[in-house]
C-alpha cells in the first residue's frame, strides 16, 4: 500500500507540473495577440469620430481585463514556484496610489465611479517592493471598481499605523461580503456570491495574490465588511523608521 501511495503521489506531482506548464504556455501565448489587438484599437480610436469611440473604449476595457487575468495566472504560479523575488526598499505609497488610480480612471469612468483619496500629512514611506505594492493596489482598486454599482465612490486612505506600520485602506460601496464567506476570501479560485456589476470577469486569483505579496513583504491584509454595506480592505505594511534610512533587501 505504501508503494501505491508513493506512485500516486508522484503521478499527482507530474500532473500538477504539466498543468502549471500548460497554464504558463497558454498565458504567454495569449499576451502577444492581446497586445496587438490593443495597439490596433488605439489606432482606430485616434481616427474615430467622437460618437464612434464608445465601442472602442469597451473593447479596450475588455482587453485590459483579459491581460489582467493572464497576469494573475502567471503571477500566482511564479509565487508558488518561488521564482519571484522581491526587492524591499523605501517607497512613497501615496505616489504609487495616485499613479494606480490614474491608470484606473477609464475603467472607473465607464461606471461613473469616483476614485478618491485621503492621505495623512505625516504618512511615512513603506518598506516594500514597488512592483508588488503596485500589484496589490491594482488588484484591490480594480476589485472595488468591479464590484461597485454605477455612480459610487471608491476611496483609498493612507496613514501611519501603530507599531511602525503604514496603513492602507481601500473602501468601496459594493454589495459587501457575507460572514460565512469571509474565511474563503483570500483563497485561490474562489468565486463568492457577489458578482461584478458591469459585465467584468474574474479568475478568483486577485485577492490570493494580494495576500501572498503582502505577507512576503512582512505585512498583513484583512477585510471588514457586512452584506449590503460595502467593504474595506486594510493593508498594514512595515514603515520606514522616522529619521532613519533603510537598506534594500531581497526576499
Amino acid at each position: 500500500m505504501q508503494s501505491e501511495l508513493e506512485t500516486a503521489q508522484r503521478r499527482l506531482e507530474e500532473l500538477n507540473e504539466e498543468k502549471t506548464g500548460l497554464m504558463r504556455m497558454a498565458a504567454h501565448d495569449l499576451r502577444n495577440p492581446l497586445a496587438s489587438l490593443m495597439l490596433n484599437i488605439d489606432i482606430l480610436r485616434e481616427n474615430a469620430l467622437p460618437q464612434d469611440r464608445e465601442p472602442l473604449d469597451r473593447m479596450t476595457a475588455a482587453a485590459h481585463q483579459m491581460i489582467h487575468m493572464i497576469r494573475n495566472l502567471l503571477d500566482v504560479q511564479a509565487l508558488e514556484d518561488g521564482r519571484r523575488r522581491l526587492r524591499i526598499e523605501p517607497v512613497d505609497v501615496t505616489r504609487e496610489v495616485e499613479d494606480v488610480l490614474a491608470s484606473m480612471q477609464t475603467q472607473a469612468e465607464r461606471k461613473r465611479i469616483v476614485l478618491a483619496t485621503e492621505f495623512a500629512r505625516t504618512a511615512p514611506a513603506a518598506l516594500v517592493d514597488r512592483s508588488a505594492l503596485r500589484q496589490v493596489l491594482n488588484n484591490l482598486v480594480s476589485n472595488a471598481v468591479k464590484y461597485s454599482p454605477f455612480d459610487r465612490t471608491v476611496t483609498v486612505d493612507v496613514e501611519p499605523g501603530l507599531g511602525g506600520k503604514l496603513v492602507l485602506r481601500v473602501r468601496d460601496q459594493g454589495p459587501g461580503i457575507t460572514r460565512d464567506e469571509m474565511p474563503r476570501l483570500f483563497q485561490k479560485y474562489v468565486c463568492l456570491s457577489a458578482r461584478p456589476t458591469g459585465g467584468e470577469q474574474s479568475t478568483g486569483l486577485g485577492l490570493a495574490i494580494v495576500k501572498q505579496l503582502v505577507t512576503t513583504m512582512g505585512g498583513t491584509v484583512r477585510c471588514e465588511s457586512e452584506a449590503g454595506a460595502g467593504a474595506v480592505f486594510i493593508v498594514e505594511l512595515p514603515a520606514v523608521p522616522v529619521g532613519r534610512g533603510a537598506n534594500v533587501a531581497v526576499v
